[in-house]
């Protein structure tokens, strides 16, 4: 059975700090599940989200950064596009079928906050992370998407980029 679906393009921000740590946002929200139905508790991912009609993608990255995070794109240096990704999830009752690139930003920052988020966002945030790449392979919650686990982002970490857009397994949970 085919349903209606809202095209959901969104931009991830893999951040990266000075101590080669990677921020992620954990949220909890009873009202967003993959197509299974089953909650999904409390879980992480990259900062990032939606490109709003009329923006581009960096300028989507740098306003998602500064909602998400309180940088501003004069605190963090841009580097490429890496990965990209499909796959549906709901969202607060909409079937959202997500098109999304992820994209490297480092900066020498630590603190960051969540003061700017949306109050939908707020209504759902359990806190900023940083994250090594051992943590991540060994934190025992939820991380989207599971390719944080693998040598992609190990490679991410060492400043070796891929070539082309690598293109992460798609998620139908």
């Amino acid at each position: 059975m085919n349903r209606p679906f809202e095209i959901r393009n969104c931009v991830r921000i893999l951040l990266i700090n000075g101590e080669n740590e990677l921020l992620l946002m954990g949220i909890e929200d009873s009202k967003t599940h993959f197509l299974d139905n089953k909650n999904l508790g409390k879980y992480w991912f990259p900062v990032g989200g939606k490109i709003e009609e009329g923006e581009d993608f960096h300028e989507a990255a740098i306003r998602e950064l500064f909602e998400e995070t309180g940088l501003k794109s004069n605190e963090v240096e841009f580097g490429p596009i890496v990965w990209e990704e499909e796959f549906e999830m709901v969202i607060h009752g909409v079937h959202n079928f997500f098109q999304q690139k992820y994209i490297v930003v480092h900066t020498n920052k630590t603190e960051v906050s969540g003061n700017n988020l949306t109050d939908l966002e707020k209504s759902v945030f359990k806190g900023l992370k940083w994250f090594t790449h051992d943590k991540i392979k060994n934190f025992n919650e939820k991380i989207f998407p599971s390719s944080l686990a693998t040598d992609l982002l190990a490679d991410i970490f060492m400043k070796k980029y891929p070539e082309k857009l690598i293109k992460l397994p798609r998620r139908d949970i």
